[in-house]
């Protein structure tokens, strides 16, 4: 009997190394028609959040004296009052509304497929955090990177120099509602939207595919190039993380670096000149990639075995020529290029 006991403790331990790899075997077989209604489903969620906050933003600025008079909030305080009631009223009507509706008709119809998925798979120890978040780190900098080297080919090209994601930092500096909308409402939004709703409703076709076409959307939803490119190479470390182990964690990661990494060192090097940021942060940069690189070189293997087994299916990123998600990059890069321009 010992040896059955242990035995079955060697399997649940395995099990838990190559985590849940079994779950893989749940890939669907699809056409290309599939594939690009269900991404355009998808797409449509996300729309769906884009368009109820505007309006809600809008409404709530035409009313924005009741928040002063009512909320006892301060003036300079009401932008981010503002974009944090839009965000979290307008996520909270797609949540209801999309399992409510979209689920239920969706049921026994196989060509469909909508998934909330919010709880945890498997417990995370603050080790594997931790690894996630450097992680976060790495591919932060290799946005970082590539915005230098963007604002450098703009440079020659004689183009304006703008940092496109600067405005917002700029329009709400200080605000401490601001500083919640961005480092606290933004990840949680974010995170139920793409990677509670999208990312396990894609599933079924790879989770590579899942992770990144969330992941896509994540940074073409923010209209802006550089911050687009950063966005959606967290979103990978992001969408691995809700997909491997919660949605919950995908949440802190993001608000962890948004609060200790974009708002305090940020903070702290804006007492230093401006070439000694640059070098700062360059050579930072350039340390966290080499880190990345290594970690990739040493656990390779474990990577390749873990993208073998969560391989898209057949047709898969045909999705991706959907019209809805065709469009959704030619309009939010045409504000993207605005942004820089103008």
């Amino acid at each position: 009997m010992s040896a059955g006991m242990k035995k079955a403790q060697d399997s649940t331990s395995n099990s838990m190394i190559l985590s849940d790899t079994s779950r893989t075997n749940d890939k669907q077989p699809c056409s290309k028609a599939t594939m690009r209604h269900d991404v355009g489903r998808q797409t449509l969620i996300v729309w769906s959040f884009v368009i109820l906050s505007g309006i809600l933003w809008m409404v709530f600025q035409k009313f924005r004296f009741l928040f002063v008079m009512f909320g006892n909030v301060q003036e300079s305080e009401v932008d981010g009052v503002v974009i944090m009631a839009s965000g979290v009223v307008a996520v909270l009507v797609v949540l209801v509304a999309y399992r409510q509706f979209w689920i239920e008709n969706a049921k026994g119809v196989r060509s469909i497929h909508c998934t909330i998925r919010l709880s945890s798979r498997q417990s995370l120890d603050w080790r594997i955090w931790l690894y996630l978040f450097v992680a976060v780190l790495v591919f932060a900098s290799v946005g970082n990177l590539f915005s230098q080297g963007f604002q450098g080919v703009l440079g020659v090209l004689g183009w304006p120099q703008r940092n496109d994601g600067a405005q917002f930092g700029q329009m709400m500096d200080g605000s401490i509602s601001a500083l919640l909308a961005v480092g606290v409402a933004g990840p949680v939004i974010e995170g139920v939207l793409l990677y509670g709703i999208v990312l396990p409703s894609l599933e079924r076709y790879g989770r590579i595919f899942a992770i990144i076409t969330a992941s896509l959307l994540f940074g073409c939803i923010q209209g802006s190039i550089t911050q687009g490119v950063s966005a959606m190479l967290i979103g990978l470390v992001l969408g691995w993380a809700a997909s491997e182990y919660s949605v919950v964690w995908s949440m802190t990661l993001c608000a962890f670096y948004y609060l200790v990494v974009q708002e305090g060192i940020s903070s702290f090097m804006t007492m230093l000149s401006d070439q000694t940021q640059n070098v700062i942060q360059y050579t930072f940069d350039v340390l966290l990639l080499v880190v990345g690189l290594v970690f990739f070189v040493v656990n390779r293997r474990k990577v390749t075995d873990w993208c073998a087994s969560n391989r898209s299916v057949k047709h898969a990123y045909q999705g991706w020529r959907s019209p809805l998600f065709i469009l959704t990059f030619v309009i939010f890069g045409f504000v993207a290029v605005t942004r820089l321009l103008f």
